[in-house]
């Protein structure tokens, strides 16, 4: 099979990273396994200095990498001509591999590439090279002071040529009316700071800050909410709007948490404080509470952690602005904050 260079693929409604397999069709018909199986892999880790994209809407299994890191010759501390650098990396298991870290034409760090990784499927070869190549790179920034960032993974199981890239894809352009006014959201500085955590939650491809962002956003609307409730008990106030408390059953929920359909948007911060705040807040090594930096198969559960948080966020957020104005509406002005 060839090498399937480019895939055009429909932007996500909301930015994520998300994993795309091409597999040949055998002549009977037939393919392999998605997931590969036992045997040799090739996986690469392309760096770059940014994931956003505007116009390109393709994924490239030849994308070229970049960095902020620049072969130098040690001796004259120019440029050198250098195109590769090879490291016997080797894991706290045992685990060891021969990694490529390569230069792009500008002479920069592009990639790192495992050309002969042995494992059981792809997911575990993806995993054994992450765990091998990260503490690398994380000592590069370190003691360079720049940041080092995979912006794509592809790999290859080299028996069916079975093709995956996982890569963060940008969300589609939105259309805003050009007579769009910003609505008259009640000076609440903790309700605008949910609103200002929840834009840096989406901004940032950075999954432990984008978590915390909208872990944040939520705990702020929820607490919003009590001060809120105390205030109408105290009123008496009735035939305000009800609140959507309930998560909704929708793509993001069923394919990654389908138990949590239907369940109060409180019980996901019961679910994820401990395996998920927690672990990335603290750095609890005695307990195990802590999310590494070197680990693929932590960093994926909180990939697929992020648009549930992100939903409760916003449903949080949307609660209080709808009690809000409901009240405004009504003429009650000292609303407590």
């Amino acid at each position: 099979m060839d090498n399937p260079k480019t895939l055009s693929i429909s932007r996500p409604d909301v930015g994520m990273w998300e994993t795309y397999t091409v597999c040949p069709e055998y002549a009977d018909g037939l393919s392999p396994a998605p997931g590969g199986d036992h045997g040799q892999y090739k996986v690469e880790f392309v760096l770059g200095v940014s994931t956003f994209q505007i116009e390109n809407v393709r994924v490239s299994f030849e994308a070229q990498g970049d960095s902020f890191i620049q072969f130098r010759n040690p001796k004259t501390n120019h440029p050198d001509e250098v195109v590769e650098v090879r490291i016997q990396a080797r894991g706290p298991n045992g685990e060891q591999g021969l990694a490529r870290i390569v230069c792009n034409a500008q002479g920069r760090m592009s990639k790192v590439i495992f050309d002969d990784l042995i494992a059981d499927n792809r997911f575990s070869a993806e995993k054994i090279a992450y765990l091998l190549i990260a503490p690398i790179l994380s000592w590069i920034s370190y003691a360079y002071d720049v940041p080092v960032q995979i912006v794509q993974i592809n790999t290859i199981e080299l028996s069916t040529s079975v093709y995956a890239t996982t890569t963060w894809m940008s969300p589609k352009i939105k259309g805003m009316d050009t007579k769009f006014e910003i609505p008259a959201i009640p000076h609440n500085p903790r309700l605008l700071e949910c609103i200002g955590q929840y834009r840096e939650g989406i901004t940032t491809t950075n999954e432990f800050y984008s978590f915390l962002c909208f872990w944040k956003a939520f705990e702020g609307a929820e607490h919003i909410r009590t001060k809120l409730d105390q205030y109408i008990h105290r009123g008496s106030i009735t035939g305000l709007p009800q609140r959507q408390l309930n998560i909704p059953g929708v793509p993001d929920v069923i394919d990654r948490f389908p138990n949590f359909v239907g369940k109060r948007i409180g019980y996901v911060r019961e679910q994820f404080r401990k395996v998920r705040r927690d672990a990335i807040a603290h750095l609890d090594i005695s307990s195990g509470t802590f999310a590494s930096a070197h680990s693929l198969e932590e960093l994926n559960e909180i990939r697929r952690a992020l648009p549930v948080m992100r939903l409760v966020a916003k449903s949080a957020i949307s609660n209080e602005l709808t009690i809000y104005k409901a009240l405004i509406e009504r003429g009650f002005t000292k609303l407590p904050i």
